[in-house]
């Protein structure tokens, strides 16, 4: 039975999040295994206001955040040249026009101090880091944030977590959000494990500048491809004899299966919920992208789902925050289920009615920012719990 976070006194309002062992109980065959041609579009348990408001926006009136996956025009299989030209496409012509000023609610950024700072990191190269803090507050949790995108495309400086990161620090957090080397796009092509090493680079200067920082505790969060490598961070630290240098995990979303779990569609959500705003031919292409030659399938740092219980044992607290009709649902309770099993404290919470990273769209829609707002309000929770 997990524990919903949700406010500062680790109580998540009711109507948003809940129990999923009592969900899996009352539930008859959701999704696509009662209805094999069900979509966000027809799915019950969809956010309403959500699905009204985004409705427009679709692309064909089908494709995008609560309709169908843009259709992946290539497979695993076909050659790397072609999937990094997609993913540079994504980059420089849908995600621009997908996430804009307009469509977005933007933080107030009066009451916070946004800088950079470029670090060597372990392999020679420069790594900018982004950094926001509340004006004026004395030592506040801090965050060592990891951009989602599969480890494959996206920035941290791109609008929408450029906003996430002063909505943060307007909470209350020090953020540090790093720029990574992708596995493609404008920031690649770097494959499995450039990027994870960076931020390990971005860890220990986080970690050695905690009091000029003002950072208390310090915990790991990242989204999707960023819950990955949060969740990796802490394994190679376990590894590297650096625990010492965080409080905390809180992953949400993460990518973290694999190929072979995602292949053998091991897990219930990935039928339950294929389909639903992401796809499994994209899954496939970016861990291909990531590890061109697939050599680290069994290597819990590339994807920690097949993490050992050895390789998890003494990991500090986590919080596994997964969306209710996402594919990757069930490999982020599957996960937070291994970290239990290994001895780690490790709760997670299931945000009704959304597909895959819903709090960040749920953040622009009138009637939904709650579900965005107590998201932060969990993140703080869990900081404040350490």
């Amino acid at each position: 039975m997990q524990t919903c976070y949700g406010t500062r006194s680790l109580h998540f309002a009711a109507r948003h999040c809940v129990r999923w062992s009592r969900h899996k109980s009352t539930a008859a065959r959701p999704g696509k295994l009662g209805d094999p041609s069900m979509t966000l579009l027809t799915e019950p348990r969809m956010n309403q206001a959500m699905l009204e408001h985004l409705k427009p926006e679709l692309l064909l009136g089908k494709y995008g955040v609560v309709g169908e996956p843009l259709p992946f025009p290539f497979g695993p299989d076909s050659p790397l040249f072609l999937q990094h030209k997609w993913t540079d496409f994504l980059e420089q012509f849908i995600l621009p026009n997908v996430i804009t000023e307009e469509k977005t609610r933007m933080a107030d950024v009066s009451g916070i101090e946004q800088r950079t700072e470029t670090i060597t990191g372990t392999d020679g190269n420069s790594i900018e880091l982004f950094i926001a803090t509340p004006k004026g507050s004395g030592p506040s949790p801090g965050l060592l944030h990891t951009h989602g995108g599969a480890m494959t495309f996206m920035s941290t400086n791109d609008l929408m977590y450029r906003n996430y990161r002063a909505f943060l620090a307007s909470r209350g957090f020090v953020v540090v959000s790093v720029e990574f080397r992708n596995a493609s796009g404008k920031l690649g092509p770097h494959p499995y494990p450039a990027g994870l090493t960076d931020c390990m680079s971005a860890l220990a200067w986080t970690d050695a500048n905690r009091e000029r920082l003002g950072i208390s505790k310090l915990v790991l969060h990242g989204d999707s491809g960023g819950g990955n490598l949060c969740s990796a961070m802490a394994i190679r630290a376990q590894r590297e004899g650096r625990l010492r240098e965080f409080d905390g995990v809180y992953a949400m979303c993460p990518f973290i299966a694999g190929p072979k779990v995602w292949s053998a569609k091991a897990l219930k959500s990935l039928l339950e919920c294929e389909g639903y705003f992401i796809d499994m031919k994209a899954f496939l292409v970016c861990a291909r992208l990531y590890d061109p030659e697939l050599r680290s399938l069994d290597d819990p740092c590339a994807w920690p789902l097949v993490a050992k219980p050895a390789d998890l044992k003494g990991l500090p607290p986590h919080m596994i925050s997964v969306n209710e009709l996402d594919p990757l649902r069930d490999e982020g309770l599957a996960y937070c289920e291994k970290l239990k099993g290994a001895g780690v404290s490790a709760e997670s919470r299931v945000v009704k009615g959304t597909p895959h990273a819903g709090e960040f769209a749920c953040s622009n829609v009138p009637g939904c920012e709650p579900i965005f707002d107590e998201t932060l309000d969990s993140i703080m929770a869990f900081a404040e719990s350490l």
